[in-house]
């Protein structure tokens, strides 16, 4: 957990955009509110967006940085 949580604070990303942290042995997953902001701010950090997962559901979007086993989630905000 350790180099996950490392990895995470190594990538600077601003945790107040996020509703939910998690991490655990595996990875380190956050989630957050699906604005376009936020989207374009995952992307500019270099996120890439896995548009598979949510074909049914274009409110939601994941979002990974595979190397570092960091998972982004964003939901729609209710």
């Amino acid at each position: 957990m350790n180099k996950h949580l490392g990895a995470l604070i190594g990538l600077g990303l601003d945790l107040e955009l996020f509703y939910t942290l998690s991490v655990s042995k595996w990875e380190v997953s956050l989630q957050g509110y699906n604005t376009e902001d936020l989207a374009n701010y995952l992307i500019s950090m270099g996120f890439i967006k896995y548009d598979y997962l949510y074909e049914d559901k274009p409110e939601n979007a994941e979002y990974h940085i595979p190397e570092l086993q960091i998972r982004v989630v964003l939901t729609e905000f209710r």
